[in-house]
């Protein structure tokens, strides 16, 4: 359940750059302001970030707390929703994959209110519509893989979903209280 303090809106930080060991270091020194989640996962980007903030002026700022040094250095593929992060704030099985969807054919509110029931019935609540390179940002949970990947076939027969990027969470940390230990850390106050 989202927490009644929690902000308006997100964005969703892809880093081909960053280290694995990302997690590590944060599940050690808690998470910077403004940071939900911290993943290290397959495919081209071995970290992404959650990022959660009520003024997107905020973002550059996180995200360099996350992958910069300092140097304004830090400049990953981000995607950004205009609501509040749906996306990691309640379900901790043992199994996780974050999926980027591609969409075609939506064109007004009724098209994008189908789709929104459409991939709730496939997958569950847990996903945001996005603007970035891709359209819908998603996590699909399960305890088992053949599951997950039940769940995300399911989303690719639905005609409006072009294609989906599957990418396997391999270790996290999470600020959410509902997280399970030792993937729980808190957020630091800097």
């Amino acid at each position: 359940m989202k927490p009644p303090d929690q902000p308006g809106q997100a964005a969703y930080i892809f880093s081909e750059d960053a280290s694995y060991q990302l997690v590590s270091r944060f599940r050690h020194s808690g998470l910077p302001p403004g940071v939900h989640f911290v993943g290290s996962v397959t495919g081209p980007w071995p970290i992404v970030a959650i990022a959660e903030f009520d003024d997107l002026a905020e973002l550059p700022a996180i995200v360099e707390s996350v992958f910069g040094g300092g140097s304004g250095s830090a400049d990953p593929e981000t995607a950004y929703t205009l609501a509040m992060n749906a996306v990691k704030h309640s379900v901790y099985p043992q199994l996780m994959a974050l999926v980027r969807i591609d969409v075609i054919g939506v064109t007004d509110d009724a098209g994008v209110e189908e789709l929104r029931g459409q991939i709730t019935e496939a997958i569950g609540n847990e996903f945001n519509f996005v603007f970035g390179a891709f359209d819908v940002f998603a996590c699909v949970t399960e305890d088992e893989d053949n599951s997950i990947m039940s769940k995300i076939f399911e989303l690719l027969k639905l005609d409006t979903v072009s294609h989906t990027e599957t990418l396997w969470i391999i270790d996290y940390v999470c600020g959410d209280t509902e997280t399970p230990p030792p993937y729980r850390v808190r957020t630091r106050k800097d």
